[in-house]
Parts: C-alpha cells; sequence; structure tokens
C-alpha cells in the first residue's frame, strides 16, 4: 500500500504540479501591443510537447522521457511485485529527472523553436520550478524506498 501511495503522490506531482515556467510575451494580430505571459508546465505537458514534436517534425525527445517510462514501469511492479522492475523503475525516473534538471537550457531552446513556427509567442526565458525538485526526491524514494518495500512485499 505504501508503493501506491508513493506512485500516487508522483504521478500527481508529474501531471499536476509546474516543473518549468517560460516567461514571453503575447503578441496581438494587427497590433503592436504585447503583454507578459508565464506558461507553467508539468512533466506531463512537457513529455506531451516532445512526443508531438517528435511525432511530428522528428525530432528526438530528451532523455527526461525516462521519467515517464519510469512510471510506467512503477505501475508495472504493483502488478508484478518485481524488486528488479521496482529498481529499474527508479533509475529510469532519475535519470530523467536528472537530464530534465540539467538541460532545461536545452528544453527551453526547443520549446522556443516550436512556439517559434506558432509566432504569437515570443519565449525569452524560462525557470525551473519546484515540480523538478519534489520529482526529484521521489525518484530518489522510488530506487531506494520503493524498491526496498517491493521487496519486502514479494517474500
Amino acid at each position: 500500500i505504501l508503493y501506491a501511495v508513493l506512485l500516487a503522490i508522483t504521478a500527481y506531482v508529474f501531471v499536476e504540479v509546474p516543473w518549468i515556467a517560460f516567461y514571453g510575451e503575447r503578441y496581438y494580430i494587427g497590433s503592436l501591443e504585447t503583454v507578459p505571459v508565464k506558461i507553467s508546465s508539468s512533466g506531463w505537458d512537457m513529455t506531451w510537447f516532445f512526443m508531438e514534436l517528435w511525432r511530428s517534425y522528428n525530432v528526438r525527445p530528451p532523455m527526461f522521457i525516462a521519467y515517464f517510462i519510469g512510471l510506467l514501469l512503477a505501475v508495472t511492479t504493483l502488478v508484478a511485485r518485481s524488486s528488479i522492475i521496482s529498481a529499474i523503475s527508479g533509475l529510469a525516473m532519475l535519470i530523467g529527472w536528472y537530464d530534465f534538471y540539467t538541460s532545461a537550457a536545452t528544453i527551453h531552446k526547443l520549446y522556443v523553436q516550436l512556439i517559434g513556427v506558432i509566432g504569437l509567442i515570443n519565449i525569452k526565458s524560462a525557470e525551473l520550478e519546484i515540480g523538478v525538485t519534489i520529482a526529484g526526491l521521489l525518484a530518489i524514494l522510488h530506487l531506494t524506498v520503493g524498491t526496498y518495500l517491493v521487496h519486502k512485499a514479494a517474500d
């Protein structure tokens, strides 16, 4: 049950809590007026964004997609009760989190390229939000405590 709670919290942080915020200006068609904008994106938003980018423009998604794969493996762990799958899941989430945390500039650049195609928003900067920190802590918990819990439940 504790592993399921940990997984539910991790999924909530991935889907609902902002991981990155983009700051820029929105232009109105036929006007020189601009309005400052802030676009907050969760891990799920960014995963969906890069999967669409991959599908539409054949741009390989960054390694942080491994966080999503780790979440899927964690759900599999609930069914299989395998400490090996749990460890792989936690490791995938940790790798994905590390990539996201250390490559915000790359993520910002790719996001700006796609939004530039739309042309109505000029993204000027990006900033990591609290969701990234929480996601990193949860990845470590999945790798250590989660694997231990699954190992004990399998015995």
